[in-house]
């Protein structure tokens, strides 16, 4: 539209400036100047007039013209130059605008950056956890990986496979497979962590003020002694106890004993008393009635007895269920995290028919919360497309619910459930998801000390063994039970329709993955690869809507028990959910097998095991098992599996069970916990607080 447009004045002297000696302009050439400059404005444009009828004039000497001219108010004004130095005037005044507006657009650009490259604030970004408290990330060593980019959005790269909120997307146009890069990143962030833990207690001091911008507990240097005595490691990886206890800071001590006493009368907790550094136990429940009514109050007496010595006089309630109990909306639980000290507490009762529903312990901007208001639940299969294979990248990530609206039709414990919010409730409970407010312990049953197995090359089972109950939740017509997690497994690997699938080459090779990927039978992998059924007879099911029976009916179950001989010649097992937590993971991993688990929960030890590296992570629906198969389990029309890459994560999940899993590694993080719980409820929380001084080391 500006083609035509004449090319101003203005425009032409910036081009090139006279020489002093050049005639000077024209009357016309001056108008024109004057009505660039005072176009805009009509009472400059009234003055222009005027000054080109006096250029006009015969009478008017031309130098006269040029060096005189008027102001706003029409008053003649003598200018301070001659024509060159007008003309310098305006090439500087230019050359100052070209400056500004070039350090405007830089500045612009240096700040997109700087929003771009600022750490996601995890109270506030809902890509994160529904619990996750605000932390510091560590600065003792480089975060900055050189395949991991991470973006505000939850979207990440890892070579040239895409991610997120923990979920690998594969290239199929990548030459590359997706579990290389996977075990390769695992180990990096492995080795990364274990660099930097504090050697000393002033470190460890100076650490956990970094991270939770507060002073460690009283009794800190007593927990610290305890550590360096029983060289237990990763000791600044704790951050699931802050995670947990950081909405109780805003409530006052005096409410938090008030419900602690209303919890210690429930019949679905147990209370444990410390005094004189003595523990004793009650509860109201009749323990015959209760499973695991007795033995779980004396694992929790077992964990703290080597270290009660130390701890104040308090009292800790217990939920003796498997399943998580506590939830808080997600507007409630920001009240609470955000709340500034200086505020004082807050008022915290909720109503308990306020709202309803799993969704609502998520922002309104996240994918569970709309997925339940349109009603609709995507969800993407990788067993027959390459483009749509998919892998657990980050753990923690993909545990978060929110981000995942697919894991609340594939998780017995958050099927059909409707559950009210309300407000903290100071109980430790054995297991949580990333949706509910409960404050993690640590179940003991079914650990097992480390005891000899078979070396992995003289395993003679290749298979992938799995037995079980079919735990999960309660079955029966009202419920989508056959989308339940144990459900889903069994009926995956023992039935064949739909037939055919699509598994990714281990290579390594030139060609892209959709090039080199393999169309097979499911029913034929399901035979040659694995071992996997339910054991004794339905459970937890309805008997008179006849559910027990079609479980029964359209569900293997096996009779036979297999050995914990016969189960060490296995290579490869899988691990998954049962009602809540799977209490076998100890067990399996000092096996020595290659332990493939899936799960929602997260436990005491999440931030201090390594996926990828100790084990093999997998979704919740299964779609990537039989790819991690064919990834690491080698067979005649296989070769090129990467079976030493699978006895490497088996030896390494079996030496971090021996070291990190061990009765010191769950008494420390019990005595760090109960620490911070003696603060929580002290009448004078600042009279708790740990003050370091350099005769402590």
């Amino acid at each position: 539209m500006f083609g035509g447009r004449r090319q101003s004045l203005t425009a032409l002297l910036e081009e090139a400036a006279p020489p002093r000696n050049l005639p000077l302009l024209s009357a016309d050439e001056k108008h024109r100047l004057q009505l660039e400059k005072y176009h805009r404005d009509p009472v400059k444009a009234a003055a222009a007039v005027r000054l080109n009828e006096r250029l006009r004039s015969p009478n008017t000497p031309s130098q006269q013209r040029f060096d005189d001219f008027e102001d706003d108010s029409g008053k003649l004004k003598r200018s301070r130059g001659g024509p060159a130095y007008q003309l310098l005037q305006l090439r500087i005044l230019r050359s100052w605008r070209r400056i500004l507006s070039i350090l405007g657009v830089a500045g612009t650009f240096v700040l997109i950056l700087q929003i771009l490259a600022a750490p996601v604030d995890p109270i506030t970004d809902w890509n994160q956890w529904p619990q996750e408290p605000r932390t510091e990330p560590s600065t003792r060593v480089n975060r900055k990986l050189s395949q991991k980019l991470r973006a505000r959005d939850g979207a990440t790269s890892l070579g040239d496979h895409k991610s997120t909120y923990g979920i690998l997307d594969v290239n199929p146009d990548s030459s590359v497979h997706p579990i290389r890069l996977l075990v390769e990143e695992g180990q990096k962030q492995w080795d990364e962590k274990v660099a930097k833990q504090s050697k000393t207690l002033k470190e460890a001091v100076d650490e956990y003020k970094r991270r939770y911008r507060q002073n460690p507990p009283k009794g800190f240097d007593k927990w610290w002694s305890y550590v360096v005595e029983h060289n237990v490691p990763l000791p600044d990886e704790y951050d699931q106890i802050y995670r947990d206890l950081a909405p109780f800071y805003s409530v006052s001590p005096g409410k938090l004993n008030k419900r602690l006493e209303e919890a210690s009368k429930s019949l679905r907790t147990f209370t444990l008393k410390i005094a004189g550094g003595r523990v004793t136990t009650q509860h109201a429940y009749d323990s015959k009635k209760v499973e695991s009514g007795e033995q779980r109050p004396q694992h929790q007496v077992d964990l703290i007895e080597p270290i009660a010595h130390h701890l104040p006089d308090m009292t800790i309630v217990i939920s003796v269920s498997d399943t998580p109990q506590s939830l808080l909306s997600w507007q409630h639980r920001s009240e609470l995290v955000n709340r500034d000290k200086q505020e004082g507490f807050i008022d915290d009762d909720v109503d308990p028919d306020a709202v309803n529903g799993l969704p609502w312990a998520c922002p309104i901007s996240s994918s569970l919360f709309n997925a339940a208001r349109r009603s609709k639940i995507s969800q993407r299969s990788g067993l027959a497309h390459v483009d749509k294979k998919s892998f657990v990248w980050d753990l923690r990530e993909y545990m978060n619910i929110c981000n995942h609206p697919e894991l609340m039709e594939q998780h017995g414990l958050l099927i059909g459930k409707n559950p009210p919010m309300g407000s903290p409730i100071p109980v430790i409970s054995l297991s949580k998801t990333a949706l509910h407010a409960d404050i993690l312990g640590i179940p003991t049953e079914q650990w097992v000390e480390p005891g000899p197995v078979p070396v992995w090359e003289d395993r003679k089972n290749d298979k992938v063994l799995w037995r079980g109950s079919n735990t999960a939740m309660h079955y029966d017509t009202t419920v989508a039970f056959g989308d339940s997690q144990r459900l889903r497994l069994v009926n995956l690997t023992n039935h064949g329709a739909p037939d055919s699938l699509v598994t990714l080459s281990p290579g390594p090779n030139r060609k892209s993955l959709k090039e080199t990927a393999s169309t097979v039978s499911r029913s034929a992998l399901n035979e040659e690869q694995m071992d996997i059924t339910f054991t004794g007879r339905p459970l937890q099911c309805d008997k008179t809507d006849g559910t027990c029976e079609k479980i029964a009916r359209d569900y293997p179950f096996s009779n036979k028990r297999i050995t914990h001989d016969e189960a060490l010649q296995f290579k490869y097992v899988i691990d998954v959910d049962g009602n809540a937590w799977s209490a076998r993971f100890n067990r399996l991993l000092t096996s020595g097998s290659l332990i493939m688990k899936a799960t929602i929960m997260p436990e005491w030890y999440s931030d201090r095991i390594q996926p990828w590296v100790h084990f093999v992570p997998l979704k919740m629906d299964f779609t990537d098992l039989y790819d991690v198969v064919a990834f690491f389990r080698p067979s005649e029309s296989n070769p090129n599996a990467e079976d030493k890459m699978a006895s490497k994560i088996a030896s390494a999940g079996r030496e971090w069970a021996s070291t990190h899993w061990r009765k010191e590694d769950m008494t420390a993080y019990m005595f760090r916990l109960y620490l911070e719980w003696a603060r929580l409820f002290a009448a004078n929380r600042n009279s708790m607080d740990f003050v370091y001084s350099a005769d402590m080391e």
